[in-house]
């Protein structure tokens, strides 16, 4: 396998140019010899790196030598080289290699739409990047996406968001070079100064000091280069996907929180913008009706129906519909401009001045316009002629502006922007976004009370829509889950020094003779304030964090769910450390539970941290464990025993009912319980006796017996997950 790497890596050149056919069937050959490699790899710190970049390498110069026309392997190929290349610090390679891969990438995605001429939904599949959308209705107009379209349509954000990285980098890099050189040239003129202290006399101390300070000034590297920002943002024009995008990507370059905030917010904003026009867009495109008897004696044509786009062109044809008071059209025309520039759309030479408008052909065929400029906006309008050449009527209703690049899918961007918000702690932007995407995938019944329903009952996993999205997509929603249950976390957290904060003015009042006060009665009143919506809140996030281990499973990331059933653990540990356990966390451990057992272990041990996470996964199946059992037998050790050994068939009464509506508890439980921890479970008290010694030995902080030590480790043991994590924390690729 290595040998062909190197061979194709030495000899692709010259096998291009006389065999590409060969080239690229050997290259498809390495790719599904290298399967498990490439799976056991996501960064430098992995075991076997070096053979896996070795096998990219080969890969992405045979594939890019030999003309591949797969958008899908080559992007997906060429994102992890890059990505590779950048934590190595070969900034310029991974440059070109990402700008290779978002090459193929376009050429791909418009090679598909070019595909769907004549499709029914034609003129809807160009709107948008994904089938997930904000509502059924639009998303039933975009039913027949393939999913090969949405991959590259998630494999094209992740191009632009690795390209925009390295781009800022080498902006910093460079500023940082700029910075050197001039601090050397400062230098250098002080020590040629001193040289010629036989002519000009000696420097004095505050001159000397001036001058250190000066170059140590003039050498301190930019946290971000402003000016390679405004260049990036220029050429991002009108585009709000890939503003939106480089915005997330700037924000973690910036020095201050209120730069970060702004530079987020606007991202906010921009994809907002992006989802209303792509909805006034599908509104234009839809089919017309029947000429309304109130339209104006001289109707005119309606928005032209656009089939397709390209960074560069648009392909549009003429809704036929009858134009009272009229000769019947036999022609039309199709005309654009840019939006906003002057006044309105008119038949006149700016209007005609690019390639294919102004140009009447036959009513029902099509009409490509050329020439457009690359993420800038048009309006777009077709006119009727008769059999004559003359005007029918007039200039039709201008279509909403159309930006000249291909979409995004909005819920990826909406994902990047939470993941980036929730690495710079800023939840506010967190909880923004969360509630564009989460809603989507899960749904959220009216809240009822606690005696009337189970909280996590009210959130419910909407598998349709999982179903219908890209697999990327839904890898960023796990990671997006995720890092959102933090922010569970981290009002939590506020909670408890706000109770602590309390707690000690109030001591402070006692001690002070002022217990009797005004201001003290309500610090008693804020230290006795109920503590059960933060904790319906927590069962909430679990909740969520569930779901999004079950989309996990769905896509096949084991180390996803381990990493998602830690996190539900941690969030959890604070409840299980009160003094009377409620019930209601019988339903997250028991899922937890199933969770953890199904996971098989079939991530390679090669990557980064899977040893570790392997062994706290472990722990935390003996500890869910062991709570089960705590709270499906609360009554005696007798009937612990005997719900331990699976014996309830002969037991009868209402005190059985806890144990029996844990039905897994029985000899598969034993043996995961055996398996995990090390016991040979020979019998019901054993097997009793070894779930409790596991949870004694576990450090997680829910752990009755570990209370006084671990007290405050469930943020330590979260981030270890998320550390742990290997393929979670790469790009969403194939």
């Amino acid at each position: 396998m290595l040998q062909l790497a190197t061979a194709l890596q030495q000899h692709c050149r010259a096998l291009g140019q006389c065999l590409p056919g060969l080239l690229a069937a050997a290259a498809m050959v390495l790719h599904k010899a290298a399967g498990p490699l490439l799976l056991g790899n996501f960064s430098v710190l992995d075991q076997t790196m070096r053979p896996y970049q070795q096998v990219l390498d080969g890969l992405h110069e045979a594939l890019q030598c030999s003309g591949c026309d797969d958008g899908v392997l080559r992007g997906s190929v060429g994102i992890r080289l890059a990505v590779v290349l950048e934590q190595q610090h070969e900034l310029n390679r991974a440059r070109q290699v990402v700008q290779q891969a978002l090459s193929a990438i376009l050429a791909a995605r418009s090679d598909l739409l070019r595909h769907l001429d004549g499709a029914p939904d034609e003129h809807f599949r160009w709107i948008s990047g994904s089938r997930t959308q904000a509502n059924s209705v639009t998303a039933l107009l975009v039913a027949g996406m393939l999913p090969s379209e949405q991959d590259l349509a998630c494999l094209h954000a992740d191009a632009l968001l690795v390209q925009q990285r390295l781009e800022l980098a080498v902006g910093l890099r460079e500023a940082a070079s700029r910075a050197k050189v001039k601090q050397d040239q400062l230098l250098t003129t002080a020590a040629k100064r001193d040289k010629q202290a036989d002519i000009f006399g000696a420097r004095t101390i505050k001159d000397r000091r001036a001058d250190d300070a000066a170059a140590e000034a003039a050498g301190k590297a930019p946290a971000s280069s402003a000016v390679h920002e405004r260049q990036l943002l220029e050429a991002c024009g009108k585009n709000p996907y890939q503003r939106a995008l480089l915005l997330t990507q700037i924000a973690a370059y910036q020095p201050d929180t209120t730069r970060q905030i702004a530079a987020l917010k606007e991202a906010c904003t921009l994809l907002q913008a992006a989802q209303s026009s792509e909805a006034d867009i599908f509104n234009a495109q839809q089919p017309p009706t029947a000429v309304k008897s109130s339209d104006p004696p001289h109707s005119r044509p309606l928005q032209p129906k656009v089939l397709r786009r390209t960074p560069n062109s648009i392909t549009l044809t003429y809704w036929h519909v009858h134009l009272r008071g009229h000769t019947p059209a036999v022609r039309f025309a199709a005309y654009c401009k840019p939006t906003g520039a002057g006044v309105a759309l008119t038949i006149n030479p700016t209007a005609m001045e690019y390639p294919g408008s102004g140009v009447q052909v036959p009513l029902g065929s099509q009409v490509t316009i050329e020439g457009l400029q690359s993420n800038e906006t048009y309006t777009f309008a077709v006119a009727a002629y008769d059999d004559e050449g003359q005007l029918v009527g007039e200039l039709g209703v201008q279509s909403p502006p159309v930006l000249m690049a291909l979409p995004l899918p909005l819920y990826s961007c909406w994902a990047h922007i939470l993941l980036t918000a929730a690495c710079l702690r800023h939840w506010t932007i967190v909880k923004e976004a969360a509630s564009v995407l989460m809603p989507r995938f899960i749904s959220i019944s009216p809240a009822r009370q606690l005696w009337q329903a189970h909280p996590m009952d009210l959130l419910q996993l909407q598998l349709p829509e999982v179903q219908a999205a890209a697999g990327p997509l839904l890898r960023l929603l796990v990671q997006a889950v995720y890092v959102y249950a933090d922010h569970v976390r981290h009002l939590q957290h506020k909670q408890v020094l706000g109770h602590q904060v309390a707690g000690a003015a109030v001591a402070a009042a006692s001690k002070s003779g002022l217990a009797g006060t005004a201001a003290s009665r309500v610090m008693l009143l804020q230290l006795s304030e109920s503590q059960v919506p933060a904790q319906v809140a927590m069962l909430e996030a679990s909740k969520r964090l569930i779901a999004a281990m079950q989309v996990a499973a769905i896509i096949g990331d084991e180390m996803l769910v381990e990493e998602g059933a830690l996190r539900a653990y941690n969030l959890l540990a604070p409840l299980l450390q009160q003094r009377d356990v409620s019930p209601l966390l019988h339903q997250p451990l028991a899922a937890l539970h199933l969770a953890l057992a199904a996971v098989k272990d079939t991530a390679p041990a090669s990557l980064f941290g899977h040893l570790n996470q392997r062994q706290m996964a472990a722990r935390a199946t003996a500890a869910v464990s062991y709570w089960l059992m705590r709270l499906s037998a609360p009554i005696s050790p007798g009937l612990m025993s005997a719900a331990v050994a699976g014996s309830l068939a002969g037991v009868v009464g209402r005190q059985l009912q806890p144990a029996a509506a844990f039905a897994r508890l029985d000899a598969a439980l034993l043996r995961v319980l055996s398996t995990q921890t090390g016991t040979a479970a020979g019998g019901a008290a054993a097997a009793s006796a070894s779930a409790a010694s596991a949870a004694r030995a576990s450090p997680w902080p829910g752990n009755p017996a570990a209370k006084s030590t671990r007290r405050n480790t469930a943020h330590d043991s979260q981030a270890a997950a998320a550390a742990a994590a290997g393929p979670s924390g790469a790009m969403n690729i194939k």
